[in-house]
Parts: structure tokens; C-alpha cells; sequence
């Protein structure tokens, strides 16, 4: 199951006893027209807390980021300060591009595409260090601003951190003094004071009187003077204040996904503790139903007194991994003739998270072109089968395109008028190219090699390649018979193959030391074989000059094998 994380962080005061019934609202995008000057919205009723749904809209507006603003009105013709969102206006319809760029600025934008350039990392997000150099810049407060580029040439918004320039060449000096204000600034060093303790850093809690002040909503400011009889700028922070004698307890929370289904219908979340303001972590379950792409989510959270909250909405976007279907061509199957039809089957093929909505069979090896029936379809039929090893591919296509490909081999053997196999019958080995064949079928094969058991040869027919000659065998069992067949000897029918611009072998005849010299840029596995296929060397050799030490192997005639890549190697020598 998808799930998202969400970080909420409410302040929910409820406006009871005393409190006034909302009147007005208004908004404005980007530029604060002043309180009462904003583009009124209708409301339906007036109470308090109020709920209402209003349609903003922002045909007129440019493609890029904007802000909107919103605010209401007390009966008794107090403004609250204006809540403001960020939006994105755009004209695609698919995911944010990548980050490719980043330029920066201090103090004045000298406009987008201006700035200074940062060498980034570019990706969907950039994590980087850069040293800005500030031995120009005067005395006093700066501002610096960083913003981005998309691999689709849009620029993003700038973001905006102050910072200080002095010209002291140690430590700033010690905090020694203090003020506050509420709401307007009267000035550096025209606030209230406050006692505090002095040095570099000052930890003080103090008590501010708040009696004077109006109900609504209001701003505390404060700010530091060091030593130096320099002044800090001031940190300020919003608070409300109400005639409620104490704050009231959240006590549930809710949410829905794009769609409100009203005050105490949507879906819990639990509340742990209780308590007057929350900072909690919420797993919100995504639905498997959800489309990819941008929604809306929205919480609000109920107080001790049975009051909700508005919801506070915040766009996600849902991400799906599709998982691509999973094509099942089915097992290797061997036939003989006469048969000469085989049976393609794909119903195993499945797709964990759809459907799968299209099957292809095509073939893709094979000595001759049979008829394909049904290749469209999940089971389909080949006719008109001649001996060999044929290789057929089926493709598989779910309900999103996501595609997947399986390959099955058919072994078509040459018709065989031995007699069927009975109780003990002992097996015999026929040879179809590079192709050694078991007669007749048994329940279980094992294939040797210069009587050494060939790892994996557990099936009626042996592929080898033109260079593993020697003396084969095989086993079967049928029922609780098992029987040997008699030793088959495979030739090496071409002819030598020495490679001698990259391979070179002396002294050949050898009574010692045999050296062999890889000339090629790639190391290659080499094998020395007797004439009976058994291997007496084996060696991966890199680029340069080998020994291998033939002063215990019988006189006789040997083979050395060199696999590769390109062009293998097959070379006759002779131990005196």
C-alpha cells in the first residue's frame, strides 16, 4: 500500500463565549490592495468559526508562481491579518522538469537568467556548497537569493536569506541590551526595554504585558544591541488574543483527498496527547485507486468543546510505480517425427497490478519458417515442424503498455523406427549435427564425457559445439531400469583453426615445457585435450607468454582449444 507522510502543525482557537460572528471576507493574489480593498467573496452565513468554499479566478494570470491572500471581518470591524498560500500557474500537464541550472544574487535581482552562476548538480533535486564572495559588499545587512532552472528553460521563484557584513575582525561582542514592541516598529532603540542577562549569547524568559492590547491578532517583536552599540534585527512572532479565560484542547483530527465530504465525515486520525496546539506526524494511506498526479489534501482538527477547525489544504502529487507484466513462454519441449505440430502456451504469463491486454508469439531461430496459428492470442499453434532446434520469443502487453518477452526452445528429432521402449532397454546415441540424441525416451537422463558426468546434461538431447570431441555417453532410468548406452565417439570434423597473427604454440612436437603466446587484447579461457576429449590442461591466459609443463603427460596426440569472443582456436600438437 502507498502511503504519505504529512507534518501538521495547528493552532486551533475557537471563538466562543464572547467572540464576534465573522462578517466580511476578501482576497487579492500576489500585491496587498490594504484591508478592505481586497476582491470581496460572498458569504453565505456569518458566525463563528465559518466554513465556506469560494471560486478564485486565475485565467488572467501568468504562468509562474503567485500568492493568494485571504482575510476576514468581525462584526465589530476588526480585520484578521491575511493567511496567504503559494500556487504554481503552468501550462504542462506532466511532471516538474529537472533541475539544470542555478544563478544567485545579493541584494538587488538583476533579473531572471542574470544572476551570477552556480555549478550544480542537475537532477529533480540538487543538493550543492558554493563560496560567495562578499569583500565588496559594504557594512551592514545583505540579502542573498538563489534560484533554479528547469531542463525545460522555466525558472523557479528566487529564495531569500539575510546575513550580516562587519568589519570587526574578531568575535561579534556581547549582547548587552534588549526591547520589544508589538505591531509597529518605533524605531531602533525607541522600543521597550528588557533586563536581560549580558555576553555572547543571552537565554532570558520575561514576562510582556498584553492588557492594552485589542483582540485580534497582533505581532511581538524583539531585537538585541551588542557591546559595540550596534543593534540586531528584530525576530518577530504572530499571537492572537481572546477574551477566553484558557486555551482549549485538540482533541481529533480528520482528512479527505480532493473531495470535502463535510465537517465530521471524513477520515480520522488519532490525536496523542490532547493538548491546546498539536505538532504531530500523520500516515495518511494513498489509496491504490488514485491516479498519478497532483491532488488535493485537506485536515482540520476538532477542539475539546466541539468546535472544527478550518481545513488547512496542501497539494501532493501521487507518484505510481507501475509494475511491467511478467511473460511465461512455458518449458523447453522436444518432439519426433512424425509429430510435426507443437502447442504454444502463454496463459502463465501474468501482471501483478492490471491486465494483460496483448500476446505476439514470433519466431526467432530455426533451420526452416513453420506456420504460426493464433499469434495474436495467448495460445497459439505451430505447424509443419522439419527436424531441428527451433526458438520461438512471446511478447506480452499490460493495460498501462508496460511490455515483456519470454523465449522457448522446440527440439524436433528426426523419426526413429526402433521399437518403444520396454523394461530395461538399453539406450543408443544418434548425432544430428551438433546434436547428440538419446534413444529411445527415457524419465531421466545424465549425460559423461570421458566417463566424467557433464554438469547440467540431464536431458534427451546433447548440444555441444564443434570443440568439445571425445568420447560421449549416457544414462537412462525408466521405471527402476537403468541402463548405459555404448560409448560414442565424437570427431572434430573440421579443420585445424591456429590463429597465427594472435596464437602462436612451440615447440610442437614438445618434450618439455610447452609455451603458448596470446597476442590479443583479451584474456581467454584455453583447455589442452587428449584425443578421447579429456582434458589434461585448462587455464584462463591473459595478453603475453604461458607455460604449461608437459614432462609428466604420454606421448601421444593432443588438441589445444582456445575459447574466445571473436575467434576461437584449435591447433594439433604431438608429445614425444
Amino acid at each position: 500500500m502507498r502511503t504519505l507522510t504529512y507534518m501538521l502543525l495547528i493552532l486551533l482557537i475557537p471563538l466562543s463565549g464572547m467572540a464576534q460572528d465573522f462578517d466580511r471576507a476578501e482576497y487579492f493574489i500576489d500585491l496587498d490592495p490594504g484591508i478592505g480593498s481586497g476582491t470581496p467573496i460572498t458569504l453565505g452565513v456569518t458566525a463563528s468559526p465559518m466554513m465556506f468554499t469560494t471560486s478564485i479566478p486565475t485565467a488572467s494570470l501568468t504562468p509562474g508562481f503567485h500568492h493568494l491572500g485571504l482575510r476576514v471581518r468581525q462584526s465589530d470591524g476588526l480585520w484578521s491579518i491575511f493567511e496567504a498560500r503559494g500556487f504554481y500557474i503552468s501550462t504542462a500537464t506532466t511532471n516538474s522538469a529537472a533541475i539544470a541550472q542555478a544563478e544567485y544574487f545579493v541584494d538587488l535581482d538583476p533579473g531572471v537568467g542574470s544572476g551570477t552562476p552556480i555549478s550544480i548538480p542537475s537532477g529533480d533535486v540538487s543538493n550543492f556548497t558554493f563560496t560567495v564572495p562578499t569583500t565588496s559588499l559594504s557594512a551592514g545587512f545583505h540579502f542573498l537569493a538563489i534560484r533554479t532552472k528547469g531542463v525545460d528553460g522555466r525558472w523557479g521563484i528566487f529564495e531569500a536569506r539575510g546575513f550580516y557584513v562587519s568589519t570587526a575582525t574578531s568575535d561579534v561582542s556581547n549582547i548587552i541590551e534588549a526591547e520589544y514592541f508589538f505591531d509597529f516598529d518605533p524605531g531602533t532603540g525607541g522600543g521597550t526595554p528588557l533586563s536581560i542577562p549580558s555576553g555572547a549569547s543571552s537565554n532570558f524568559t520575561v514576562s510582556i504585558p498584553t492588557g492594552s492590547l485589542a483582540k485580534g491578532f497582533h505581532y511581538l517583536a524583539i531585537r538585541t544591541k551588542g557591546a559595540d552599540g550596534k543593534w540586531g534585527i528584530f525576530e518577530s512572532r504572530g499571537f492572537y488574543i481572546t477574551d477566553i479565560a484558557a486555551a482549549i484542547n485538540i482533541v481529533g483530527a480528520e482528512y479527505f483527498i480532493d473531495t470535502d465530504p463535510g465537517i465530521g465525515n471524513a477520515l480520522p486520525l488519532v490525536v496523542n496527547p490532547e493538548a491546546p496546539d498539536i505538532n504531530q506526524s500523520f500516515t495518511i494511506d494513498v489509496p491504490p485507486s488514485l491516479s498519478a498526479g497532483d491532488h488535493i489534501i485537506g485536515i482540520r482538527v476538532l477542539s475539546a468543546d466541539g468546535l472544527w477547525s478550518i481545513e488547512e489544504l496542501d497539494t501532493i502529487q501521487v507518484l505510481v510505480n507501475e509494475i511491467p507484466p511478467v511473460a511465461n513462454a512455458g518449458d523447453d519441449e522436444t518432439i519426433t517425427l512424425p509429430v510435426s505440430t507443437i502447442t504454444l502456451d502463454g496463459t502463465a504469463s501474468a501482471d501483478s497490478d492490471g491486465t494483460i491486454e496483448s500476446f505476439s508469439w514470433k519466431q526467432i531461430g530455426g533451420p526452416s519458417t513453420p506456420t504460426i496459428t493464433d499469434s495474436d492470442q495467448a495460445i497459439a499453434t505451430v505447424n509443419n515442424l522439419p527436424e531441428g532446434v527451433y526458438e520461438f520469443e512471446l511478447t506480452v502487453f499490460d493495460d498501462v503498455n508496460l511490455s515483456d518477452r519470454d523465449t522457448i526452445t522446440i527440439t524436433v528429432l528426426e523419426e526413429t523406427t526402433e521399437p518403444p521402449p520396454g523394461p530395461c532397454v538399453t539406450p543408443f546415441i544418434t548425432q544430428t549435427s551438433n546434436l547428440l540424441i538419446c534413444n529411445p525416451p527415457a524419465d531421466s537422463y545424465q549425460w559423461y564425457l570421458a566417463n566424467t558426468p557433464i554438469a547440467g546434461a540431464t536431458k534427451q538431447v546433447l548440444e555441444i559445439n564443434a570443440m568439445e570431441f571425445g568420447l560421449y555417453h549416457v544414462e537412462t532410468t525408466s521405471d527402476t531400469c537403468q541402463r548405459s548406452s555404448e560409448v560414442f565417439e565424437y570427431l572434430i570434423t573440421g579443420s585445424e583453426n591456429p590463429d597465427t597473427c594472435n596464437f602462436f604454440i612451440a615447440p610442437n612436437p614438445v618434450d618439455g615445457f610447452l609455451r603458448i603466446t596470446n597476442k590479443r587484447i583479451e584474456t581467454i579461457p584455453i583447455k589442452v585435450v587428449d584425443v578421447l576429449g579429456k582434458v589434461v590442461f585448462t587455464k584462463q591466459i591473459s595478453p603475453g607468454e604461458h607455460e604449461f609443463d608437459f614432462t609428466t603427460v604420454s606421448a601421444g596426440q593432443y588438441y589445444v582449444i582456445g575459447e574466445s569472443s571473436t575467434k576461437p582456436v584449435l591447433i594439433k600438437i604431438h608429445k614425444r
